[in-house]
C-alpha cells in the first residue's frame, strides 16, 4: 500500500539504504530519491532499482517529498535539518532513524517550527555488523522494533503525521510503539546503551591485563557474545552518549549498585544470595527468547 508519494533519505548507508529498498519492495513509496555526502556511496545508490534519483545537494533531495529520512550519524542530523528546513514543502513529515529522541525532538522542533516542516522522531531498531549501502537488506525491518516519539501534548498535525509513520514502519515489517522521546530514551539506556557501556568496559579492562595474551586465546563464544557490541564505532557512540548522558548515567548507578550488592554477597560468602541474582537473570533472559512481535 502507497502511504507517500515521495521519500527523499538523506544518508544512505546501512539503514537509509535498507529503508530505500524496503519501500519499494512493500510498495510504500513511489519514488524514492536519495543523497549522500560521499559521491561513491551516490554512485552506488544509483545503480539500485529501488532508487528513482539521486541528488547532488540535500536542499535538492528534499524538494516537493512527502516523507523526509534522516539518515545520518545522531551528530550530523542537526546540520541536516538545517540545511534542508527552508526547501520542504508546507506539510511535508521529517523522521530520523537516531538513536536517542529527547535532544534530536527538540531539535527537530526548533528547526522546523517556521518552514512548514513537521518533525517526528523515529528509532528503528535494527542494524547489522556491517555498514554501508553495500550490506542493505530491504528486509532488516521485519519483526523489528520501533519506536516513534511524540511528546504529550502535542497538537493534531504531529498527531496525524506520527499516524502515517506508524504506517510506514509497519508496512515495512516493523513493530511499531509510539512513546514519549524521554520514555523512549530512558527505554535505550537501559536495553541498548547500557549494554553497550558494560561490553566496552570489559573488552578494554581484559585488554589491559597484564596476561591479556593469554585471556584473548581463551576467550570464547561467551566472552565474544558478551562482548560483540563493543566492536560498535566510538564516534558514532560519542554522540549517542552525549545526548543521552542523564539517562545513561541512571542507568549505570542502578548497574553499579546492582553490582555492588553482589560483590558484599560474594565477600561474605552468600551463596545464596548471588545464586538468586543468578537465577533472576536467567529467568529474564530466556523470557525474551519467548516473546512474539
Amino acid at each position: 500500500m502507497m502511504i507517500f508519494r515521495k521519500v527523499a533519505i538523506l544518508g544512505a548507508g546501512l539503514l537509509g539504504a535498507s529503508l530505500g529498498g524496503a519501500l519499494k519492495k512493500f510498495g510504500a513509496a513511489q519514488t524514492v530519491d536519495v543523497w549522500s555526502r560521499s559521491k561513491s556511496t551516490r554512485d552506488k545508490c544509483a545503480a539500485k532499482p529501488w532508487c528513482d534519483n539521486v541528488s547532488e545537494t540535500p536542499a535538492l533531495c528534499v524538494q516537493d517529498a512527502d516523507l523526509v529520512v534522516l539518515c545520518a550519524t545522531i551528530s550530523a542530523i542537526e546540520e541536516h535539518m538545517k540545511l534542508i528546513s527552508s526547501a520542504v514543502k508546507p506539510g511535508s513529515i521529517i523522521t530520523d532513524v537516531g538513536s536517542t529522541k529527547a535532544w534530536l525532538c527538540k531539535a527537530g522542533e526548533n528547526v522546523f517550527k517556521n518552514s512548514g516542516g513537521i518533525f517526528v522522531g523515529s528509532h528503528p531498531m535494527a542494524g547489522s555488523d556491517k555498514s554501508g549501502p553495500d550490506y542493505a537488506d530491504a528486509d532488516l525491518f521485519v519483526g523489528r522494533p520501533c519506536f516513534i516519539a511524540v511528546k504529550s501534548g502535542a497538537d493534531a498535525k504531529t498527531l496525524e503525521a506520527a499516524g502515517k509513520l506508524k504506517m510506514l514502519w509497519e508496512s515495512v515489517g516493523s513493530v511499531v510503539r509510539i512513546v514519549d522521546p524521554r520514555l523512549h530514551d530512558r527505554i535505550v539506556a537501559r536495553i541498548s546503551h547500557l549494554p553497550h557501556i558494560l561490553a566496552a568496559n570489559l573488552s578494554a579492562l581484559t585488554g589491559e591485563q597484564k596476561d591479556s595474551a593469554d585471556l584473548a586465546f581463551a576467550a570464547s563464544s561467551g566472552f565474544k557474545d558478551t562482548t560483540r557490541v563493543a566492536g560498535g564505532n566510538p564516534e558514532i557512540w560519542k554522540s549517542i552518549i552525549s545526548t543521552n548522558k542523564d539517562e545513561i548515567v541512571c542507568a549505570l548507578s542502578d548497574y553499579a549498585e546492582k553490582l555492588g550488592q553482589f560483590i558484599e554477597a560474594l565477600k561474605v560468602s552468600d551463596f545464596e544470595k548471588t545464586t538468586a541474582v543468578l537465577e533472576a537473570g536467567r529467568l529474564f533472559r530466556n523470557s525474551l527468547d519467548s516473546q512474539e512481535r
